[in-house]
């Protein structure tokens, strides 16, 4: 694996709808689409979003000022409709109807398959929806809070009068607002995250697991304390990584991590990790800071994932001259690790799209991007 095309599945499909002028699933993706990403000597595509999205997270997402603002700017005739809930505010781990259902992403699959390139899911194992039907079943995975504390902070949790428990954090953010935190000290949720990826893995070749350094035993104490009970001796991510792999050895594991947890990750079964720090070298213009980088990385420099943009980041064209942007990309192409790329950046694009969005400003190509791309990577 060298390179991994990035798609956020809802604007897509829209774009493509559009484009086409009649509704496209996964289904019924065009070949002459396929083949236009294979041109680019992509093996692998990351289908972003395809998840079942929580109406709850949805309609909280539309009571966001600040998220309405910046739909918006890239939307100026957008509706409340156009947010469809966060791709990572996940309700259940079967795939969205509107997208075409397990039935559609495996005749994409097949396309893909059909031309040598992996197909790469995403897995949330931090948080779910507040309407995941696991907080009603089996409300054992999460983190529990006394009515107290959450009457005196609720921007810190969620309650119903069935439930009280922690929403979904990191410990240097402030809480989301839309999901439920899970407990990986928990048993029970180690494993139903065995199960679940083990079913993920029938649909698929590979993960992108979100946030995957928020599940590891020193993070989760940190951060919740005794709400978290006692401290398991195994590692979240050693046992569940181990479980899938007797079963799937050739599944694919990509860790999203910051606060230097690449070696950890790697130590613990991931096959490739996030390098967010060598993308904020580039940021920052710091040659000698992108320098130190790969060479204190080298070692592991083969399982290490480089990007110039993703979802969570500023469009290229927005951040980098093209001349940046061509010397960059050399770099991490030039790199034993793997590159990560996002569904417009071949061609330019500038709208940064949050997650919660089911369509995406038409943007006309910047030629002199597309050419930057074709010649490094076609």
């Amino acid at each position: 694996m060298k390179h991994i095309y990035e798609i956020p599945v809802a604007p897509w499909l829209a774009t493509l709808s559009t484009k086409i002028g009649m509704p496209i699933t996964l289904a019924t993706i065009p070949e002459d689409v396929v083949e236009q990403i294979v041109s680019y000597h992509m093996d692998t595509v990351w289908l972003m979003g395809v998840w079942q999205r929580s109406e709850v997270a949805a309609e909280i997402s539309r009571a966001d000022e600040q998220l309405w603002h910046e739909v918006v700017g890239i939307l100026p005739d957008a509706t409340k409709d156009d947010i469809i809930g966060s791709a990572y505010a996940v309700k259940a781990y079967r795939v969205d109807q509107r997208f075409g259902g397990e039935d559609g992403l495996a005749i994409f699959r097949e396309q893909l398959r059909a031309r040598g390139v992996k197909l790469l899911l995403d897995f949330v194992p931090n948080h779910t929806s507040f309407d995941a039907p696991w907080l009603k079943t089996d409300p054992e995975y999460y983190i529990a809070a006394r009515r107290d504390d959450a009457n005196e902070h609720p921007e810190r949790y969620y309650q119903t009068e069935q439930v009280c428990i922690a929403k979904g954090a990191d410990p240097n953010l402030p809480p989301w607002p839309d999901v439920a935190q899970v407990n990986a000290f928990s048993s029970a949720y180690r494993l139903e995250s065995s199960l679940t990826l083990q079913y993920i893995a029938s649909l698929c070749d590979g993960v992108r697991c979100d946030m995957a350094m928020l599940l590891l035993n020193d993070v989760v104490e940190h951060t919740w304390a005794e709400k978290a009970g006692q401290r398991p001796t195994e590692e979240y991510w050693s046992e569940v990584i181990g479980s899938v792999k007797a079963l799937y050895p050739s599944f694919i594991f990509i860790a999203e991590c910051y606060w230097d947890t690449e070696r950890t990750l790697l130590e613990l079964g991931f096959d490739y990790c996030y390098d967010k720090r060598l993308y904020d070298a580039m940021v920052a213009r710091d040659e000698s800071a992108i320098d130190n980088r790969l060479s204190v990385l080298s070692d592991v420099a083969p399982h290490l994932v480089y990007f110039l943009e993703n979802h969570d980041e500023a469009r290229a064209a927005t951040v980098f001259s093209p001349d940046e942007q061509t010397r960059y990309a050399r770099k991490i192409i030039t790199s034993p690790g793997v590159c990560l790329w996002y569904d417009g950046q071949f061609v330019g694009n500038q709208a940064k799209l949050p997650t919660h969005i089911g369509r995406a400003p038409i943007e006309k190509p910047n030629d002199e991007i597309c050419d930057i791309y074709r010649e490094l990577l076609v």
